[in-house]
């Protein structure tokens, strides 16, 4: 879970085989009930979310899931990535923006960047 201004993300592990996993974005309505605003599906459970302004990090395993939250009703996909091997990271201490990217310190091993692709 991910309090983020006015609203929550919630990464929603699949709970049967039918199911999917998905990024969920909540707010709190004037009368005071939560209110779905949107319903991201998930290559698998997100592990860890984390935010750098509007861009949203889900750890998935060993690879991470970066979304444009700047509308929370219609987070936008950008890309999937991670370090190479099995190296691993600690997302906390990642850095980011929607328009660079996302950085990842590996310790010893370096940085590993997932770039957001250039728009067609």
């Amino acid at each position: 879970m991910l309090a983020l201004a006015d609203n929550v993300f919630i990464g929603h592990p699949a709970e049967t085989n039918t199911a999917k996993n998905v990024l969920e974005a909540w707010t709190l309505s004037n009368d005071g009930k939560f209110t779905r605003l949107s319903q991201t599906e998930l290559s698998g459970p997100a592990q860890t979310l984390a935010n750098f302004g509007n861009l949203l990090a889900a750890q998935i395993g060993n690879q991470i899931s970066l979304f444009n939250v700047t509308n929370p009703s219609a987070p936008t996909f950008l890309v999937t990535g991670g370090p190479p091997g099995c190296v691993w990271f600690d997302l906390s201490k990642a850095g980011g923006a929607v328009d660079r990217g996302l950085w990842l310190p590996l310790g010893v091993y370096g940085v590993s960047v997932v770039p957001i692709p250039s728009a067609p």
